[in-house]
């Protein structure tokens, strides 16, 4: 059984908040968005902080994305050429 909570907001992100009773654990996903970006915790509590966590990543890897020079330096810094 799955139980609907109501909507996260942080950086203008909304995110969904669920509870499974068969597993124990709260979860959702980003909203509004065209990636899938989940999150889940133990407590609600936690869950908020993921959620935070994991917009904060979202934004990061827009960034990351949007950004050619920030993705070539990234490469060679895997790659061992720094």
């Amino acid at each position: 059984m799955i139980n609907d909570y109501g909507v996260l907001e942080s950086r203008g992100y909304k995110g969904t908040i669920n509870y499974s009773v068969t597993d124990s654990v709260w979860y959702g996903k980003i909203v509004g968005i065209s990636d899938l970006v989940t999150y889940e915790a133990d407590s609600y509590e936690e869950l908020v902080e993921e959620f935070k966590d994991a917009v904060l990543e979202y934004i990061d890897d827009l960034q990351w994305r949007q950004n050619p020079h920030m993705r070539m330096y990234t490469i060679d810094i895997l790659q061992g050429e720094y």
